[in-house]
């Protein structure tokens, strides 16, 4: 069977006109070195990530710290937000539906149809009845909230609803009985602070206490 590990990339620098593809912020470099010490025991070597800048970086700093683990592009976990078509629109609620207007043409997936088939990709990885594969990826809010959408069986809308944080960790397992969710949105490594002492990431100071002031005011930038 299949063990997703869904990480949502660290903090990034303020969106600006001239930077279209932002990278991490100071307090996302550190964040994105917590979820590393948080993920050392995993038996993977591979961490894919979005394309963008903010997954990227965050996926390098990962594997920068695991001896023998690389980070590889995936164009399936590209920034994306589930669109529904004109058939489906129906089907979320009236006041949600305006807001699809502003979606930009590059990020729209109609129907969810690209995330689903990054899905496929992540079931087929494993056998239903054999060993646990694990997958580490690295993605985008709305990624993860379809993903955690179609793991429950939900309807098509919920995923509007769910507002995973920078550097949380999101896990998925497909088995026989299908998807079970046996962790969403765990940011317990990020309130870490002693602990960055210990592995010599330095004093966390004034970054760390920009993570734990992000994650309290409920941040949801993707």
């Amino acid at each position: 069977m299949t063990r997703l590990h869904l990480l949502r990339h660290s903090a990034a620098e303020p969106d600006r006109p001239e930077q279209e593809d932002p990278g991490l912020s100071a307090a996302g470099h550190l964040q994105a070195c917590r979820l590393g010490r948080r993920l050392t025991a995993l038996p993977v070597d591979t961490v894919w990530h979005s394309p963008l800048r903010r997954a990227r970086e965050t996926a390098q700093v990962i594997a920068g710290m695991q001896p023998g683990w690389t980070a590889r592009p995936a164009e399936y976990l590209r920034d994306r937000t589930p669109v529904p078509s004109t058939a489906r629109m129906a089907q979320y609620p009236a006041h949600l539906r305006d807001w699809f207007a502003q979606v930009p043409p590059t990020e729209r997936d109609l129907d969810g149809a690209a995330i689903s088939a990054a899905i496929s990709v992540a079931v087929a990885a494993g056998t239903p009845d054999g060993p646990d594969v694990h997958l580490l990826w690295v993605t985008h809010a709305f990624v993860v909230g379809w993903f955690v959408r179609q793991a429950l069986d939900a309807p098509a809308w919920p995923w509007m609803q769910l507002a995973p944080d920078n550097a949380s960790l999101t896990t998925i397992r497909y088995g026989l009985d299908g998807p079970t969710l046996p962790g969403y949105n765990d940011v317990g490594h990020l309130r870490s602070r002693d602990a960055d002492l210990l592995a010599g990431l330095g004093d966390p100071g004034v970054e760390s206490a920009t993570i734990i002031d992000d994650i309290d005011a409920g941040r949801a930038e993707r």
